[in-house]
């Protein structure tokens, strides 16, 4: 053996030393995800990306469908860019046009793997298109479907993160509804409005509430006489902040810290939703995707709207939140000035205990 050969194995015996003790030692826990919530601009319509720890996309309702596919590519955008190939699972909170029409299109630029919806309808009366959008539907979602019914939980890996259906086709989670007694009723919506899905999401302490398009008859069955949902941090406001949803008493009991809102420049943000959440002691801020152009006067500042003139479009609101759901922040755009806030840990808890994972999930 030479010198030099003798050299070598002695360096490589070190190497090998140090790799058996690098190797012995515990590896790093992999850097937790946060809690990710985009809400895209429908310009009008509704499509909502969430992106989960265990690294999980959920998306609620996907859009208009149109010649160029512009939600279903906005959409399809926002799951890229938070580094998703692929839905996991797509819920359909109802069937008017702007918030399930664009599913399709979808389907062909990501894969869609679960479907969820309130279960199927022949007819749609207020929508004469409502058997072109079905076929479209079925088409895609063949296999794939399952029915929704309050107190179902959304099949999502991590054990702190849960998301449960508190309403479906009227009916309200937990004990039958009875008259609440305490405020004026609101009249029946016979439209698919009120059979919209609504869902609650928890990550450790933070709450947030998707209640699609939900009217007032609903929403009162919800929190009184029992507060179903219980107090929350974020809101999307329901049905684009239209005036005929947001109830009043929706909005005390869920006490949120943070509005979002899913407008379009002449659609949603009615006077007295917007007069109701800045009224309301426990808002911190309202977040806006587009200025309204119809109620000039009932706006959030510029820092806090996506979309501010009459041309502009796409920008989405960035909803991100921290792995142990203690604090949050919300950006304009994907990439905007974050926003912070801190998840309120006194919020009270619903009045009808929510439905928890199976271990299988």
């Amino acid at each position: 053996m030479t010198r030099y050969s003798g050299i070598w194995i002695q360096a490589l015996a070190g190497l090998l030393s140090c790799w058996c003790i690098w190797s012995s030692a515990p590896m790093a826990p992999a850097q937790e995800r946060p809690l990710e919530v985009v809400i895209t601009d429908m310009e009008g319509g509704a499509g909502t990306v969430i992106a989960t720890p265990a690294g999980e996309v959920v998306v609620i309702d996907c859009g208009s469908y149109l010649p160029d596919a512009r939600d279903a590519h906005r959409i399809a955008d926002a799951v890229r860019a938070l580094g998703f190939d692929r839905i996991h699972h797509l819920i359909i909170t109802h069937y008017h046009r702007d918030h399930w029409g664009g599913v399709s299109q979808l389907a062909e630029l990501v894969p869609i793997e679960r479907f969820y919806d309130h279960g199927d309808l022949e007819q749609l009366p207020e929508d004469p298109n409502y058997p072109t959008y079905r076929r479209r539907y079925l088409k895609v979602a063949s296999g794939k479907r399952t029915t929704v019914r309050p107190g179902f939980v959304l099949p999502l890996a991590g054990e702190k993160l849960n998301m449960w259906c508190v309403s479906a086709r009227k009916v309200p989670y937990g004990p039958p509804v009875r008259p609440c007694g305490i405020h004026a009723p609101s009249p029946d919506d016979p439209t698919d409005n009120a059979r919209s899905l609504a869902f609650v999401l928890e990550l450790g302490p933070f709450r947030a509430f998707f209640g699609g398009d939900t009217t007032r008859k609903v929403e009162h069955s919800l929190v009184c006489p029992l507060n179903r949902v219980g107090e929350v941090d974020v809101y999307q406001a329901d049905h684009h902040g239209l005036d005929s949803s947001n109830h009043p008493v929706l909005l005390a009991r869920l006490n949120p810290t943070v509005i979002l809102m899913h407008n379009g420049k002449r659609k949603g943000g009615g006077p007295k939703t917007f007069k109701a959440f800045r009224q309301a002691k426990s808002v911190q801020a309202i977040f806006q995707l587009h200025r309204s152009l119809r109620f000039p006067e009932w706006n959030a500042p510029d820092e806090f709207i996506a979309n501010l003139g009459e041309r502009q479009t796409g920008t989405p609101i960035r909803v991100t939140v921290s792995p142990d759901g203690r604090r949050y922040t919300v950006r304009i755009g994907m990439d905007g000035p974050p926003h912070h806030f801190k998840t309120r840990l006194d919020k009270k808890r619903p009045e009808v205990a929510p439905p928890i994972a199976t271990a299988g999930n």
